[in-house]
């Protein structure tokens, strides 16, 4: 699939997730129902209580508390409830547990006696478990960081794949019982149903994502990843059939517990493959894989521990721990984000803090003019108020441009000073270097200068040898070709290219590329900054200039001037070779005709 197919995928599936998470959140708000009494992860008092026990197929076994609605209506412990009889979409709603509030339903319970008694209840709205919002926190947590990827580095396999992990993960997460419901309960049992697929493929998805490092995969390694997606294919096709059998029938499954139990080893089967990769990765390669699985094994672990006990406290622990553990997992992420060149925090942050001091400058100086013309005001008439706060929205919005520069200056020299001082000190180099009479040492100070002041690991110089080269690449290369042809700074990781760094800024004068000047990532595995990018094509189109005037003063690179005489020998020997041949050629016709 192509990169602009796998974006527009991706970003079709972001929407949507985040659609979805919205009206998730809007439904456990406002439409979370249970049954009175039944408690749905609420820790209701004993005495309150209405709990169905499953016992069998269609079967399940009261237990009520004297305080209870139904208690009330005529529900006694040890009561029987055959569910057979009721339609399929309460008999999902019993095996569910999740209502809709308003829905009503009669139940027919059964005594030990023989006699039987008709107990109507009405679902009611319920509130949200406190750890549902932690969980929901983590999951927009999770998408906004999926769309970030989607954002900077969708042409990266790994980003692509790290992507689609996430969101069908949550996509499969907010169609379970608990988190969807409508009035529509074979919607709800459908949809159910079907969220196995991309909920559990979401965790084979990890051992795919291990599967792009330290290619070509080893047999070994192709095994486990065939194994997780085989594994993970039937725990989704046996949880559909599951869900659809209770939803149409109301049959409670005999392999339930077996199913439960193979499907929470789904959730840690995929590490197996992701821990192999790391014996054959090295350097960043493994740091990157090493971050990933920081965030998301503890996650996977958590999931996986849900199938060790059925009893309630546990599976109450459980739901907590999982829940946290969805917040945490995007902190891990965020982290490897942050520090791994998607974005630049350091700018991230003095852009939030300028907008937030400009704000608050001018909503303080519009209250603090309208309190001193309060007196005034509050005599004159509505057009006057009218027409003193138009003038004074006005004032401050045509010197919005002088707040903004004063707030800048005094942001970046209270909290960004370094970033301020090395921008400057790369502003100041762009205006000295066109004084600068020496090539060599005009080139050595523009490098020194960025290695000092922007953070680059590496710093490159590629010269325009006249000769179809710039350095080792050839002006044919994709990458030189964007820069000549446009005056943008170039991404390289946007394009297929021999040049090896993050980004190329073009050094050119007269229309003329003169060289490529190349950065790396930052030491500290950041990303640069809109800023620092400016101010370094800045440098490198000054830098170019100076190397234009060089050359008109005659001065000129040694290498260049060396290869010029090595053609200008070659041009001779081929002249001298060609008249030599001619002369041989006249002679031969001489001899021809003696």
């Amino acid at each position: 699939m192509s990169e602009a197919r796998w974006r527009r995928l991706l970003l079709a599936l972001w929407l949507f997730a985040v659609v979805q998470l919205l009206t998730t959140v809007g439904m456990q708000v406002f439409f979370y129902g249970a049954l009175p009494g039944v408690d749905n992860n609420i820790r209701l008092p004993a005495s309150q209580r209405f709990v169905l026990e499953p016992i069998a197929p269609n079967r399940y076994r009261v237990r009520v508390g004297t305080g209870s609605l139904a208690y009330r209506e005529g529900a006694r412990n040890g009561d029987l409830l055959d569910t057979g009889d009721l339609p399929a979409g309460f008999r999902f709603r019993i095996f569910s547990g999740f209502w809709w509030p308003g829905e009503s339903v009669t139940l027919t319970l059964r005594r030990p006696n023989g006699t039987t008694a008709l107990v109507p209840l009405t679902a009611v709205r319920v509130i949200v478990p406190f750890d549902y919002a932690i969980a929901n926190a983590g999951l927009a947590w999770m998408l906004l960081f999926a769309g970030v990827i989607l954002w900077r580095r969708a042409n990266v396999p790994q980003a692509r794949v790290l992507t689609l992990l996430l969101l069908l993960f949550n996509i499969g997460l907010q169609f379970q019982v608990w988190n969807w419901d409508t009035p529509v309960p074979p919607l709800d049992a459908t949809l159910a149903a079907l969220s196995g697929f991309p909920f559990y493929l979401s965790f084979a998805l990890f051992a795919t994502y291990a599967g792009l490092f330290a290619q070509p995969l080893s047999p070994l390694r192709k095994a486990l990843t065939f194994g997780v997606y085989a594994y993970a294919t039937a725990i989704a096709v046996a949880h559909a059939f599951f869900y659809a059998q209770s939803a149409a029938s109301g049959v409670w499954p005999r392999a339930f517990d077996l199913f439960i139990e193979l499907a929470f080893v789904a959730f840690a089967l995929p590490l197996v493959p992701v821990f192999a990769t790391l014996f054959y990765t090295k350097g960043s390669e493994r740091e990157q894989l090493v971050w990933a699985s920081v965030s998301l094994v503890p996650l996977f672990v958590v999931l996986a521990a849900g199938g060790l006990s059925t009893d309630p406290t546990y599976h109450r622990a459980y739901e907590i721990a999982a829940s946290v553990a969805l917040a945490i997992a995007p902190l891990g992420l965020t982290y490897s984000v942050v520090n791994r060149r998607l974005l630049d925090i350091g700018f991230v942050l003095n852009r939030a803090a300028v907008f937030s001091a400009v704000s608050l400058v001018v909503i303080t100086i519009f209250i603090l003019v309208e309190w001193a013309l309060g007196g005034w005001l509050s005599t004159a008439s509505h057009a006057t108020n009218l027409t003193v706060a138009g003038g004074l929205a006005l004032v401050l919005g045509l010197s919005m441009h002088h707040i903004r520069h004063r707030v800048v200056n005094v942001v970046d020299h209270a909290f960004f000073r370094k970033r301020r001082a090395d921008q400057d000190a790369i502003i100041t180099f762009s205006r000295e270097c066109s004084y600068i009479t020496d090539r060599s040492v005009l080139l050595e100070r523009a490098q020194e200068t960025l290695l000092n002041h922007s953070d680059a690991s590496a710093v490159a110089i590629l010269l325009d040898n006249r000769h179809g080269r710039y350095g080792d690449v050839s002006e044919n290369d994709p990458a030189v070709l964007a820069l000549r042809a446009n005056h943008d700074i170039l991404d390289l990781h946007a394009v297929e290219s021999v040049i090896g760094g993050d980004y190329a800024f073009r050094m050119a004068s007269r229309g003329r590329v003169l060289g490529v000047l190349v950065l790396r990532h930052k030491r500290s595995g950041e990303s640069y900054g809109p800023d620092e990018l400016e101010v370094i094509r800045r440098l490198a189109h000054a830098v170019g200039s100076a190397l234009d005037v060089l050359a008109q003063n005659g001065v000129v690179d040694p290498s260049i001037v060396k290869l010029d005489a090595i053609c200008d020998t070659l041009a001779k020997l081929c002249e001298t070779q060609a008249a030599l041949r001619e002369s041989l050629s006249d002679l031969s016709a001489a001899m021809r005709r003696s």
